[in-house]
């Protein structure tokens, strides 16, 4: 059971979030992570699919269900009239061959020449979403309203952890973080929008039950607006990063009995998944 006390402060950080540019698996620091013991030099490349937001108070957004390779599943109503709300149900994961880095990769296969930009561009896109695949959503919940209202306090919490164990991370006297890593992001804007108008052209669909499409396609200017803008967005994440946050956060993750050991056995095996997909995409 959840105390009346720790629902409130979940409420309270999922409303925090909610209008933000949050993500739906890892976070930002930890997919960049997964880049930097890759050792390939990825770590720029592992938050793309990101760059667009995931969701929208308790709506996922037509951009996460594209980016991330999954569809909708549709929303089922929590709580009692009137203020029961429609709460998304766990997205399915499309054919592999269909999602975004994989058309990228393919089309980098076919091509006269894939610079390396474009190459990496790809595989950004297909380890990131492969990374997530580890954790959706059987670690970082979902599907209904509790598991949802859990879900970002939980990544984030994920984050800190990472944070601390992983980059060797702490707190100075005023609280505030002691390491902040640059956590770039960049991308092949251009290639990306050929993903996006292939997506149309196959009549791919972002809902599992009925044809839903793609937002308008972007140009590749405003695409890479968004790709410069995630990268401001995820260096803010870990500057707003704190001793008290940390707090509140292992308060939480204490009263629900999340486990620092499994996300650990989670963290390496998506780690190795990772370099995996970079081992098998030459």
């Amino acid at each position: 059971m959840i105390t009346r006390t720790i629902r409130s402060v979940l409420i309270v950080l999922v409303l925090i979030h909610a209008s933000a540019t949050c993500t739906f698996g890892w976070g930002s620091l930890t997919h960049f992570s997964f880049g930097v013991a890759s050792a390939n030099g990825s770590e720029a490349f592992q938050n793309l699919p990101d760059t667009w937001p995931s969701h929208e108070w308790w709506h996922i957004t037509e951009w996460f269900y594209w980016s991330h390779g999954v569809q909708s599943t549709g929303t089922a109503l929590f709580g009692v009239p009137p203020a029961s709300i429609a709460v998304p149900l766990l997205p399915t994961y499309i054919q592999v061959a269909q999602t975004p880095g994989e058309i990228m990769y393919a089309w980098c296969r076919r091509a006269a020449s894939c610079t390396a930009l474009q190459h990496s561009t790809a595989l950004g896109f297909i380890s990131h979403d492969a990374a997530d695949a580890q954790v959706h959503w059987s670690f970082f919940e979902g599907g209904n309203a509790t598991g949802w209202l859990r879900h970002v306090p939980k990544e984030t919490w994920a984050d800190y952890v990472v944070y601390l164990n992983q980059f060797n991370g702490g707190f100075d006297g005023r609280g505030k973080p002691t390491l902040q890593p640059a956590l770039p992001n960049r991308g092949d804007a251009s290639l990306i929008h050929t993903a996006q108008e292939e997506f149309g052209r196959r009549k791919l669909s972002l809902d599992a039950t009925k044809q839903v499409n793609l937002p308008p396609v972007e140009t590749p200017a405003a695409i890479d607006r968004r790709i410069q803008a995630h990268g401001t967005d995820m260096r803010d994440e870990v500057a707003r990063m704190s001793r008290r946050g940390f707090n509140s956060y292992l308060r939480i993750a204490k009263e629900l009995g999340w486990s620092v050991n499994e996300l650990e056995q989670r963290y390496k095996t998506t780690s190795r998944v990772v370099s995996t997909v970079y081992q098998s995409h030459p």
